[in-house]
């Protein structure tokens, strides 16, 4: 079950990490030094060991998770997730219309918010598939016009710090590899498939303050701690990604907001809270509902809690005054489908939106419910929704993309559904008769009996091979001319080297020669010159000013402004603080700002001479003073009036100094 929300929001910085101990022993860094990792995974009504929870059980990193079924999930709104998790887990077998894993409105924001991702399988989800990266499924056709697989190994593990600590090539499967990415993503796992050269199968990056890893195996349903070689390496990549994910040290983006609930505002009220939030609204559409509230906001697009940016557009739906005369919703509770719009159109009314539901009870096609109930007040004209059955609980369509057309028939019939309609569509990498697309998708819960559409590949086309350019050693600007001359297209990601020049390619995937499909990617690495040496800053808060600037300079760091403020509890000439702060790891020769103490604020003392004793103390006091020595000097007619005072009015003394005050008396007046 989802633990309810009553811990703290989290710090949307993340916290770094001061101390990495020891290795573990399959090489992966330990946890104990950092802090609590709170994780969302969704997909708790799913199978799969589910290895996260093995990760905080084992004492490997510190931890908790919730892994709420997509039902709960979907009622958690981007704001929830922002506010309570730090890693957002998206497993391998979710299909995204279950899920919700739109990009623009999930993923992105919780990213903005210092949030980390980490998606598995992500072939599965679509929003990814059209937003962030592309990939192809593990079937292809090989130079020869044969099926070839990618296969499950050898994997080659490229060097990513804090990723790739202790894994091996062994792992459980592969299900496909991805072609194009976001420039900001670098890859860190591969294969080799027959024909096609280096595959990526693995990536990760920053996007915006918070980190994502996307790899084509699922750690977190394939990953054991003990187990065969394969899953103990899925597990302690698990162990990699969900440490590398949750370590982002960048600040939240200031420009997200979450989208304000605007149902039951007047329109003016909508508009102008919209507005506040630095969103703006784009339309504003008029419709007649289930209420006489005229002029309110009945609904709106993105839902209450979605996150976004200032400037993000959004929609109104707003009531209009009704028209039509009274009239009294009728019962349309268990008809078949089309009796109730008879029944509702013999009342004036119209039906409205339909949700499907599975119902243990009410056929399929019949009204499980409406909204106004029966009995209710409402208006001619005006619309009634429906939850209309699909039947019994559905199965789930199987993912038949890909397989023969023999194969997927026999899939779904297995899976206890039938072939609908067939058509065809020329593909340069399908053969003939493979499926290319299906209808409903795979995954998709689909009442049994029903019909599945198939798109077969009718291979008109010939897959055309092309021979990869040798472009290492060349500018950046002439690899790139060279592969998009040759007919294929470079993806560039750079990386440091001590004896490459910056600007020229290292490497190449795949290699001089290889055949590569026409309009696929060569993935070239670019140096970016020697790799710059390092040092981490000196703690040096506390300490006085010529030792810390001692400390800065012999850790090859250089003292940068010194500037000075007053304080009360740092002595003076002591810092007070530093930028960057302690334990950062920054380039030799980086600037280290100083704040040093000038002691505690000086205070002005107030002129009380010629004052009354009690207005002088008071006086004395308000201005952070304390009253010292008062002594009395005898007069002839003046009583309890300040003669004099030390230190004298307009010297500047720290807080809480005394001032000693002469005070007159009289004979027969004391005012002490």
């Amino acid at each position: 079950m989802l633990n309810s929300f009553s811990r703290a929001p989290k710090a949307h910085a993340k916290i770094v990490v001061l101390l990495m101990l020891a290795l573990l022993t399959f090489g992966v860094l330990s946890s104990s030094v950092m802090a609590e990792i709170r994780v969302l995974a969704t997909g708790g009504d799913l199978s799969g060991p589910q290895a996260t929870e093995e990760v905080f059980a084992n004492g490997a990193l510190a931890g908790t998770i919730d892994r709420p079924g997509w039902t709960v999930y979907r009622e958690l709104t981007t704001e929830d997730i922002v506010n309570n998790y730090d890693v957002l887990i998206i497993p391998f077998n979710t299909a995204d219309w279950q899920f919700d894993f739109d990009w623009n409105t999930r993923v992105l924001p919780f990213l903005a918010s210092g949030g980390g991702v980490i998606w598995e399988a992500p072939m599965t989800t679509g929003y990814a598939g059209t937003t962030l990266f592309e990939q192809r499924g593990d079937r292809y056709v090989c130079p020869d016009g044969t099926i070839c697989f990618i296969p499950d190994s050898p994997l080659n593990v490229l060097a990513a710090p804090g990723l790739s600590d202790g894994i091996t090539s062994d792992f459980t499967f592969t299900t496909g590899y991805f072609s194009s990415w976001d420039p900001r993503l670098t890859p860190f796992l591969q294969v080799n498939a027959l024909g096609l050269g280096t595959l990526t199968y693995g990536l990760y990056g920053q996007i915006n303050a918070g980190r994502i890893v996307l790899t084509q195996n699922a750690q977190d349903n394939g990953g054991l701690s003990t187990g065969t070689p394969a899953q103990v390496n899925a597990y302690n990549l698990l162990i990699n990604k969900l440490q590398w994910v949750s370590s982002s040290t960048q600040a939240p983006d200031p420009n997200l907001r979450f989208v304000p609930k605007l149902g039951g505002m007047t329109e003016a009220q909508a508009v102008a809270a919209v507005q506040g939030l630095g969103f703006v609204v784009d339309n504003i559409y008029y419709t007649i509902s289930n209420t006489d509230i005229s002029g309110n906001v009945v609904s709106q697009n993105p839902q209450p809690g979605a996150g976004g940016f200032v400037g993000g557009a959004i929609t109104l739906i707003v009531e209009s005054p009704p028209t039509g005369p009274a009239t009294i919703v009728p019962n349309i509770t268990y008809m078949a489908s089309a009796d109730a719009e008879a029944t509702l159109a013999a009342a004036g009314l119209n039906r409205g939106s339909t949700v499907w539901s599975s119902h243990p009870s009410v056929p399929a096609g019949s009204i499980i419910s409406h909204n106004p109930v029966a009995g209710q007040s409402s208006y001619q004209g005006w619309s009634i929704d429906v939850a209309e059955s699909t039947g019994p609980n559905p199965g789930s369509v199987p993912y038949v993309i890909h397989h023969t057309q023999a194969d997927a028939v026999t899939a779904l019939n297995t899976a206890g559904y039938v072939l609908g309609n067939v058509s065809y569509q020329s593909h340069n990498v399908v053969p003939a008769g493979y499926v290319v697309s299906q209808n409903p998708w795979g995954d998709s819960p689909l009442a049994a009996g029903s019909a599945v559409d198939l798109v077969l590949s009718s291979a008109t086309a010939d897959p055309v091979f092309i021979a990869v350019p040798d472009v290492v050693g060349q500018s950046q600007a002439n690899a790139v001319a060279a592969i998009s001359n040759a007919g294929l297209n470079a993806a560039v990601s750079t990386a440091n080297s001590d004896t490459v020049a910056a600007g020229i390619v290292i490497s190449q995937t795949p290699g001089s020669g290889a055949e590569a499909l026409a309009g696929s990617y060569v993935q070239l690495v670019v140096s970016a010159g020697p790799a710059p040496q390092t040092a981490f800053v000196p703690s040096v808060a506390g300490l006085t000013q010529s030792a810390a600037e001692s400390a800065i300079v012999n850790a090859g760091l250089v003292v940068g402004a010194v500037t000075s403020t007053n304080s009360n509890t740092v002595p003076a000439g002591n810092v007070i603080s530093q930028t960057p702060a302690g334990g950062t790891e920054v380039n030799l020769g980086t600037q280290v700002d100083l704040v040093i103490s000038s002691g505690p604020a000086l205070v002005v003392v107030p002129n009380v001479v010629g004052r009354t004793y009690a207005n002088a103390r008071t006086t004395i006091t308000s201005a952070g003073l304390t009253v010292g020595t008062v002594s009395t000097v005898l007069t002839a007619n003046s009583c309890g009036i300040v003669r004099s005072q030390n230190p004298g009015g307009g010297s500047n003394v720290q807080a809480g100094t005394a001032v000693n005050l002469v005070v007159t008396r009289t004979r027969r007046c004391n005012p002490l």
